[in-house]
């Protein structure tokens, strides 16, 4: 009976471990003035090597709104709630993460998204 319940536990812990969500990422963009944008780097890595991450992208308006675009990638597809001062905007799915390089610096993009314009959200670039 003891060996039963040492394996039960063992297995229930492995199951509640391999549950748990993955820190998240923050990048942020005040004004042009980006920090951890090494985190927009290896959320494009994992989005292409398959592996699941969560990157809030968090930038301020004008009068100091603080505007979040939580990505969260798993299952080949990207979830993206957007938020301005806590209060959710709209949430959509795009398909893909790209780094773009251009004379300003890298572009950080999503691509494939299900949303009215042309399917595409650039971040800002990266210098």
């Amino acid at each position: 009976m003891g060996m039963r319940y040492v394996a039960l536990v063992m297995l229930l812990v492995s199951i509640l471990c391999g549950c748990q969500r993955l820190a998240t990422v923050e990048v942020v963009n005040n004004h042009g003035e980006i920090q951890n944008s090494e985190g927009l780097k290896t959320f494009a890595k994992n989005v292409k090597e398959g592996k699941s991450q969560v990157i809030d992208y968090v930038s301020y308006g004008i009068e100091g709104q603080r505007v979040v675009h939580t990505m969260d990638y798993t299952s080949k597809q990207i979830e993206v709630t957007h938020s301005v001062d806590g209060e959710l905007i709209e949430e959509y799915v795009c398909g893909n993460f790209t780094i773009t390089k251009g004379n300003d610096g890298e572009h950080y993009s999503l691509e494939g998204c299900d949303f009215e314009k042309d399917g595409k959200l650039q971040l800002a670039p990266v210098q």
